[in-house]
């Protein structure tokens, strides 16, 4: 007995790119009957795999170096902040109480790099060479 037509078997496939959120590349799928291309779907998965192996370009980190919950205003105390808090790209993390910020010398020319030092609590320290992290 023959198997019955599905609405897929009877496309004609309107193949477009569609890019899912949050995602770094896009796959084949068709707009009517929202088939995935698996031959392009396997090629972008083997491509991105290839792409994570490959070092990234390093950029400079965002560091915050705040007191929580508080705004300053313009009055002589309300001026001063007391630093309580310290986040690298937006991550909170633990400072040692006994060590203190350090904010290195800045030189308004063009070129000058801004340089902090500090001194955090480690939850594991990794030395090794990158392909065995794994």
């Amino acid at each position: 007995m023959p198997e019955p037509l599905t609405a897929q078997a009877l496309c004609e496939h309107n193949w477009q790119y569609n890019k899912p959120a949050r995602a770094t590349a896009s796959v084949r799928i068709c707009a009517t009957c929202h088939t995935i291309d698996g031959e392009d779907l396997m090629r972008t998965l083997n491509e991105y795999a290839h792409e994570q192996r490959l070092p990234g370009n390093p950029t400079g980190a965002v560091i915050e170096i705040i007191e929580r919950g508080r705004t300053t205003d313009g009055t002589l105390a309300g001026s001063i902040i007391t630093p309580d808090e310290v986040r690298i790209n937006g991550q909170p993390l633990l400072i040692a109480a006994d060590e203190p910020i350090t904010i290195h010398e800045i030189n308004v020319r063009s070129g000058d790099l801004v340089c902090v030092t500090l001194t955090l609590i480690a939850r594991r320290v990794i030395i090794a060479a990158e392909d065995d992290l794994s």
